[in-house]
């Protein structure tokens, strides 16, 4: 691999964590800032329970769509392993269940 590889190999590697860093899951900086724009709108308690509702619903998405390119692909299995982790923590930490 060139060291042009291997930059752009990390350029995208923080690129794509960013972009799931800003989901809107409770333990995510997404999560915080829909909470804290939600809170100001409607509410802690709304915002509380809305943030709840988003990360589930993230949590369900990204836990799908590992199982689909896992399937779809027949490799790689590390994203699966990492949802399955996120969507069990999102519905341990979350209130709706």
């Amino acid at each position: 691999m060139s060291v042009v590889g291997a930059v752009s190999f990390v350029a995208l590697s923080s690129f794509l964590q960013g972009m799931l860093n800003l989901l809107p899951v409770k333990t995510f900086d997404g999560g915080r800032m829909t909470y804290c724009l939600t809170a100001r709108l409607f509410g802690e308690r709304a915002a509380e329970r809305l943030v709840d509702i988003f990360s589930a619903l993230s949590a369900v998405v990204l836990w799908t769509t590992a199982l689909y390119m896992m399937l779809r692909i027949s490799s790689g299995h590390g994203i699966y392993v990492f949802a399955v982790g996120m969507f069990a923590s999102t519905l341990k930490e979350t209130e709706i269940f």
